[in-house]
């Protein structure tokens, strides 16, 4: 069997985080502020793919929006020599997710984000992915 790579394909989404200072009890209001993008969907198992193992040559299948938030996206996956963006189809708009999150946490006296326990789980999957690929005689 011939490897070629990895082709993935899913929702690729933008995400805009803002910090408030605490969230806030049903009917009251919080200020945002800050927003901050970083993607979101499966840019986030693609690019970890692309940083555990920069041999491995991978191809994106997916549509993002004519506009702001796809370019974030198409570019955040471009800075990857390894991930193949010729896929990508530019039509609509992004999907993008708003968030908010509270001021960081002090956790056993480290700074905490909130999604360390996500990004933890998807380099897990995603090196799990990439050592089944390299077993592939």
């Amino acid at each position: 069997m011939n490897k070629e790579g990895i082709t993935v394909a899913g929702n690729l989404i933008a995400d805009v985080v803002y910090t408030i200072d605490v969230y806030p009890q049903k009917g009251n209001l919080t200020w945002m502020r800050n927003p901050v993008a970083h993607t979101g969907g499966i840019n986030n198992l693609i690019i970890d793919l692309a940083r555990l193992d920069s041999k491995i040559p991978i191809k994106v299948s997916g549509v993002v929006g004519d506009d702001e938030n796809g370019q974030f996206i198409v570019d955040s996956l471009r800075e990857y020599p390894n991930i193949n963006i010729e896929g990508i189809v530019k039509k609509g708009r992004t999907a993008v997710t708003f968030a908010m999150t509270e001021k960081e946490k002090m956790l056993s006296g480290e700074n905490y984000n909130p999604r360390s326990e996500q990004l933890l789980k998807r380099r897990y999957e995603a090196r799990a992915l990439i050592d089944r690929f390299n077993s592939i005689p």
